[in-house]
C-alpha cells in the first residue's frame, strides 16, 4: 500500500504488472500475425503449387516451405516488436522475450508434430529460417524506430532551370537592361 491508503506504484510512473501486460499484448499481436500469415502462406503457396514431385526437389522446398517460414517469422517478430511500448523497449530481456516467444513456440510446435520432411533438412532449415527471419524482423524494427526518432530533413526545393544558379538580382538586371534597350530602340526609331 502506498501512503494514501491505496495500492499504487509509489510514484515511479509504472504500474505493477505493466511489463507482463506489455508482453501479453506483444505475444497476442505476434500470435495473430503468425497464425494469419502462416495460414495464408500455406493456402496460397503450398496447396496451390506443392506437388509431390516439386517437394522432392530442394529448390522447390526452399521456395514453398523455408522462405515462407522465414517471411512469417519476420512478420511475427516485427508485429510483436512494434506492439511493445517504448518504456519496455530499453530492456533487452523484455524486448527479446516479447519478440521471440511466439516464433520459438511455433518452432517447438513444429518439432513436436511429426511431418514429412525429417532428417538434417527437417531439423536445421526451420531453425535457420527462424534465426534469419528473427534477425531481419529485429533489424527492420530498429530501422523503423530510428526513422521515427530522426528529425525530418529540411525541405529541399528542386532547382532545374538550367541557368547555372543565376540569382534574382541577375534576372532583375537582365530585365532592366532589356527594357532599357527596347526603350532606347523605340526612342531612336522615332527620330
Amino acid at each position: 500500500m502506498n501512503g494514501d491508503g491505496g495500492w499504487g506504484d509509489g510514484g515511479s510512473g509504472r504500474r505493477p504488472g505493466g511489463a507482463f501486460s506489455a508482453l501479453t499484448r506483444s505475444w497476442a499481436a505476434g500470435a495473430l500475425v503468425h497464425l494469419g500469415a502462416g495460414f495464408l502462406m500455406s493456402r496460397s503457396l503450398l496447396e496451390l503449387l506443392g506437388t509431390e514431385a516439386r517437394l522432392e526437389a530442394f529448390g522447390w522446398r526452399m521456395a514453398l516451405l523455408h522462405i515462407p517460414a522465414l517471411t512469417v517469422t519476420l512478420l511475427t517478430v516485427l508485429a510483436a516488436a512494434r506492439m511493445l511500448p517504448d518504456e519496455h523497449r530499453e530492456s533487452r530481456a523484455l524486448y527479446l522475450l516479447a519478440t521471440l516467444a511466439v516464433p520459438l513456440a511455433g518452432l517447438a510446435y513444429g518439432f513436436a508434430v511429426p511431418w514429412e520432411a525429417v532428417g538434417i533438412e527437417g531439423s536445421l532449415m526451420p531453425v535457420a529460417s527462424l534465426a534469419t527471419g528473427a534477425a531481419a524482423g529485429v533489424a527492420v524494427d530498429r530501422l523503423l524506430e530510428e526513422r521515427a526518432t530522426r528529425p525530418p530533413p529540411p525541405p529541399r526545393y528542386s532547382y532545374n532551370w538550367r541557368d547555372s544558379g543565376a540569382t534574382t538580382t541577375e534576372y532583375l538586371g537582365a530585365v532592366i537592361l532589356a527594357v532599357a534597350l527596347i526603350g532606347a530602340l523605340v526612342v531612336a526609331g522615332r527620330r
